[in-house]
């Protein structure tokens, strides 16, 4: 019996000539590398399927010869339209490693692991990704390029290149009023997101927050989820090329909030004009009878493609998402068996505050250089330590009115576990200390930190006056650092 990822395989060839020229073009219009003339020969006989029409240049190595191959293999992957699971569910996918029970893929929120921090998520040369947008405009290389400058302007004015190098200091208040997990894989091998938009209480967050701290919310969120179906395909098969999401609609609210339409709609043109061909499936779960009515309402705002993948579903979905997702990749709570974490949504914990605007929405990172230092007082550094860019770093301080509130900070490992990161009033500076944190120190989170760089010693974020003047000896100290290795920096200071 063929499998579902075979069929796939030996579909869309009547199609790559054309999609192959609309990428060809749309490479040139975006002044991107040329695609090798091997690789264009390769796909068009492999169209014709007349060996002929390809030479074989037999004084190519044999590496060559494979990296070639490999290339136009790619290319046609790209090319064809994402396979769909069949509903029969008994049906053959035929993924190279299946997902299992013991490794289901899980981040809560958007606590991304490291890896996705030092990541590029949005490289222009993937053939994968040019082929979203092409597909998006029916391979229109004129109209994609257009639609690819525009998410590459607003990319840009919205430093969403940046946004998963730093911690989100607003992450506990999503997660207590609108909690989001990635959870598993579907039979397809696409990452899976469960929302639990029934839960989700506009009016409350907006109380915190501003309508544009749910954009930048939303963009997080898609980055991960680029990342996630980077890492699917490699693990997967290159057929894995999108996500699926699961929203649970129980407890929605029978008086939708008046920002309710506008803010969903917002997260509709984000995906649709920024994030296109991403979304495999949308399962709607637990859809009561008050979302009969506001679907008439949400339908225009989504384009035509994207409604045949919408699944409208009330309480007795776990036939339809079974059939999607094997249930060891699901959760107790939705009828799965898989025994990995799913917290359930908690109150927003007593005296939060929300951090400055500034702090809540993307920005760019500035220096290769940032310090870690825990104070005591004026007078003693208790601990100081650095790395590039592309590790994250903190600044706690022991004390100081400009931080009130701040004194019992604690940061985050990537895992999700708390752990408090003062040291005690008799730490000191030693080669161990520092060598220990440097080797630990790619585990710690930023949220709700201040950082040091060398081009920051003056800035207004130091009010008070021996912060200004610790700011000060970190800078002379970072010219040092630059070129002293870690072993030396003892010597140093």
């Amino acid at each position: 019996m063929e499998t579902v990822v075979g069929a796939w395989r030996r579909s869309g060839e009547d199609c790559f000539p054309k999609r192959l020229e609309a990428l060809v073009e749309l490479r040139r219009r975006m002044n991107l590398s040329p695609l090798p003339q091997d690789v264009v020969d390769a796909v068009l006989s492999s169209c014709s399927r007349d060996a002929s029409k390809y030479t074989d240049h037999k004084e190519a190595s044999l590496d060559a010869k494979q990296g070639l191959l490999s290339r136009a293999m790619a290319v046609m992957d790209a090319l064809r339209d994402p396979p769909s699971i069949p509903c029969d569910n008994q049906t053959d996918i035929g993924l190279r490693n299946p997902p299992c029970e013991d490794d289901v893929f899980y981040i809560h929120g958007c606590l991304c692991p490291v890896e996705m921090e030092q990541a590029t998520a949005f490289e222009l040369e993937d053939d994968f990704l040019l082929s979203r947008y092409l597909r998006a405009r029916e391979f229109n290389s004129h109209k994609a390029e257009l639609m690819l400058r525009q998410c590459l302007q607003w990319r840009e004015s919205h430093h969403i290149d940046h946004c998963l190098r730093r911690r989100d200091p607003t992450e506990i208040l999503w997660q207590s009023f609108a909690p989001t997990d990635h959870y598993g894989h579907d039979r397809l091998g696409r990452p899976v997101v469960i929302e639990r938009v029934g839960v989700v209480r506009p009016g409350k967050i907006l109380k915190y927050l501003e309508k544009e701290d749910f954009m930048a919310r939303h963009s997080r969120l898609m980055e991960i989820v680029l990342h996630t179906i980077e890492q699917a395909r490699h693990r997967f098969g290159s057929h894995v090329t999108q996500h699926v999401v699961i929203m649970d609609l129980k407890n929605l609210s029978f008086k939708p909030h008046p920002a309710s339409m506008g803010l969903f709609r917002q997260t509709i043109e984000i995906d649709q004009n920024y994030y296109p061909e991403t979304l495999g499936a949308l399962f709607l779960i637990n859809a009561p009878s008050v979302f009969t009515t506001l679907w008439p309402m949400i339908r225009p705002f989504i384009d035509t493609k994207t409604r045949q993948k919408v699944h409208v579903i009330g309480g007795n979905y776990q036939e339809t998402l079974f059939t999607h997702i094997d249930p060891r990749q699901l959760p107790k709570e939705y009828g799965g068996t898989c025994t990995k974490p799913f917290p359930s949504a908690k109150e927003i914990p007593s005296g939060w505050s929300a951090p400055p605007i500034a702090e809540r929405r993307h920005a760019p990172i500035t220096s290769d250089i940032r310090c870690e230092v825990l104070v005591k007082n004026a007078d003693q550094v208790l601990k100081y330590q650095c790395a590039d860019a592309k590790n994250q770093q903190h600044f706690y301080p022991e004390s100081g009115a400009d931080y009130a509130g701040r004194s019992n900070h604690k940061t985050q490992n990537f895992d999700g576990h708390s752990q408090n990161s003062r040291p005690s009033s008799s730490s000191t500076l030693t080669s161990d200390t520092l060598t220990h944190n440097a080797n630990n120190f790619s585990r710690t989170g930023i949220g709700g930190t201040h950082r040091i760089s060398n081009n920051e010693q003056n800035s207004t974020l130091y009010t008070n006056p021996y912060l200004q003047k610790l700011a000060s000896h970190i800078d002379n100290a970072l010219t040092t650092l630059v070129s002293t290795p870690l072993k030396q920096y003892q010597t140093a200071v």
